[in-house]
């Protein structure tokens, strides 16, 4: 939750440095941003991860290479390119799901935030949750409507804890 400019992004990536056993790392960000989180990886990242943009559609010879695919990587993928490649990046678990700028997942009902955390959109779209071991969601952008803007971070981060009750967690923060 800090301001821009002064590192998230840095933060994230030195949390992936303490955690040796990852071998997979999806990284979730607007398109403007995937080339910074590239190369940001590229200089602050301690391990052998190597970080690869998701850019062109996925093909059917990819789906049967899944652990290749993801074992060894940072994934850098945009939100709005989340959906297709989404039976790839749901198909197993990740050791670790970074969502850049994660105020764009305040609202629940949308394709963006059914396609990172599961849901049916417009009857048509099925998503499967995209499971991680460890999320982390950034954002230098405060989210000031209300506490139920913040109810999909806190379900998606704590499902068993904080978010396991909107009833409850709009009673004690919501308006």
């Amino acid at each position: 939750g800090d301001d821009m400019g002064l590192g998230k992004t840095i933060e994230a990536i030195g949390t992936v440095n303490m955690l040796p056993a990852a071998e997979r790392v999806l990284i979730v960000c607007p398109a403007s941003l995937r080339l910074n989180w590239q190369s940001e990886w590229r200089a602050w990242h301690t391990g052998k991860l190597r970080p690869v943009l998701l850019d062109a559609w996925p093909n059917m010879a990819s789906l049967f290479q899944l652990k290749s695919f993801t074992e060894g990587k940072a994934l850098i993928v945009s939100y709005d390119s989340v959906k297709k490649w989404h039976p790839m990046i749901a198909a197993e678990p990740w050791d670790v799901l970074i969502c850049d700028e994660a105020h764009m997942l305040k609202d629940e009902s949308t394709r963006r935030a059914k396609s990172l955390f599961g849901g049916t959109y417009r009857r048509k779209d099925v998503f499967k949750p995209i499971l991680a071991r460890r999320k982390l969601f950034l954002t230098g952008t405060s989210i000031v409507n209300s506490a139920a803007d913040l109810w999909p971070l806190v379900k998606a981060l704590a499902p068993n804890g904080l978010g396991s009750s909107r009833i409850d967690f709009m009673e004690r923060y919501g308006s």
